[in-house]
């Protein structure tokens, strides 16, 4: 249903274009369906945009994750973590966040952030099942 998800998610960018997080999403879809240069596209557009102003680290790094820069990706994450951003707190649980468990500076980043090794396993496990 990737054709459905990318209709979606441009329509909700054209709604509320200033919601780099949705727009940070469309970008994941583009990926998903094969149009890598639509995704590292609006990747440019964020980091183009964060030279002139403040652009969310999470939305930078969903960008990175879409174009499959996870070094871009966890830049961004440890970014947040410096700022303390109260976003971080979803990190363990966000499926998006499932294509960064197999690397562990996911891990190392979940243990910064506070989450115990039950928390960080159980989350593992249910991603898992997602899977």
């Amino acid at each position: 249903m990737l054709e459905e998800a990318v209709a979606a998610y441009e329509r909700g960018v054209g709604l509320n274009p200033g919601d780099l997080r949705v727009k940070a999403h469309l970008a994941m879809v583009y990926a998903d369906a094969g149009d890598k240069a639509r995704a590292q596209q609006i990747l440019e557009e964020f980091k183009d945009k964060a030279r002139r102003e403040y652009v969310t680290p999470i939305a930078l790094a969903w960008a990175y994750m879409a174009v499959g820069d996870l070094d871009g990706a966890f830049a961004s994450m440890n970014k947040m973590y410096e700022q303390r951003n109260p976003e971080l707190i979803f990190m363990n649980a966000h499926v998006i966040h499932d294509r960064l468990r197999g690397d562990p500076r996911f891990h190392d980043l979940m243990r910064k952030i506070g989450f115990t090794e039950a928390q960080i396993d159980a989350a593992d496990a249910l991603a898992s099942k997602r899977g």
